[in-house]
């Protein structure tokens, strides 16, 4: 898994070198909508894995992550031994509509089960949209 996570903050830290070319070649000197180094920095400081649970074949591990939307949070990786290695089977992420309780209260005081993650507490990014 740490592995996982330094080739993961390589990938983001080359994405970041490519979006500042982009916006270099399209964009008015000096404009660019977003701090790409802050981003970079902030990531690489709050990347971490808070807890790994072993189960044999299977694990899984959540991490302190910052999402491509640039906001912190949590991620939950379930692993599962593939030839002899563990490999990321699901990535789930915390629900931040219930902040990972399952459920929400509504105005009148009710508790109901959250219509996000469906009172698990951690949801499943879709998939993109095929065209």
């Amino acid at each position: 898994m740490h592995e996982f996570l330094l080739a993961e903050r390589e990938l983001r830290r080359r994405f970041a070198e490519l979006e500042k070319e982009m916006w270099a070649r399209f964009a008015a000197p000096d404009l660019h909508p977003v701090d790409l180094e802050k981003i970079q920095k902030m990531y690489d400081e709050y990347t971490m894995v808070e807890t790994f649970n072993d189960a044999g074949d299977k694990a899984t591990v959540i991490t302190t992550t910052v999402r491509p939307s640039q906001h912190l949070t949590r991620a939950r990786y379930t692993l599962e031994r593939i030839d002899g290695k563990l490999r990321i089977k699901r990535l789930e992420w915390k629900c931040q509509v219930c902040e990972a309780n399952g459920n929400i209260t509504l105005s009148d005081g009710k508790v109901r089960e959250c219509m996000v993650c469906h009172g698990v507490g951690w949801f499943v990014a879709p998939p993109p949209k095929k065209e």
